[in-house]
């Protein structure tokens, strides 16, 4: 690296000019207080029994547990299910695994679509939609 050279990071409705050497400095900083501040803590939902020796960790969600105070429209396809918190303004999208143990079917990983950021991001649920218009039977 030039120790002099500029890097250009656009970010929304500014632009941030710094050297190389001040970038590769921030991004020492953030990795030695993600070390010092260690894993995130288990969230409870989505770990694993111990019996297969499988942990894992997941974020929390920062808001309202709107998964627990309104029912969901669903559907499943089997592999997927969708489900559908008009309320929050969310919709899930979970891939379903069969539980070993009981055979049953689980949500496995998950993306929620908010609705207020289709709303920021048109262009993403332009895409969305787009996709979809195309699968429709």
């Amino acid at each position: 690296m030039t120790e002099g050279r500029l890097v250009e990071i656009k970010v929304t409705k500014a632009t941030i000019v710094l050297t190389e050497a001040e970038l590769a400095s921030r991004a020492a900083d953030r990795r030695a207080e993600a070390q010092q501040a260690g894993p995130p803590a288990a969230a409870g939902r989505g770990e694993r029994g111990e019996a297969d020796g499988l942990t894992t960790q997941t974020k929390r969600y920062r808001g309202d547990a709107y998964w627990q105070q309104e029912a969901p429209r669903e559907a499943d396809s089997g592999k997927i299910r969708v489900s559908f918190f008009a309320e929050a303004g969310k919709l899930q999208l979970s891939q379903l695994y069969a539980d070993r143990a009981s055979g049953e079917l689980v949500r496995g990983k998950t993306v929620t679509l908010d609705q207020e950021d289709m709303q920021l991001h048109p262009e993403a649920a332009a895409l969305v939609l787009k996709v979809l218009s195309e699968w429709r039977p």
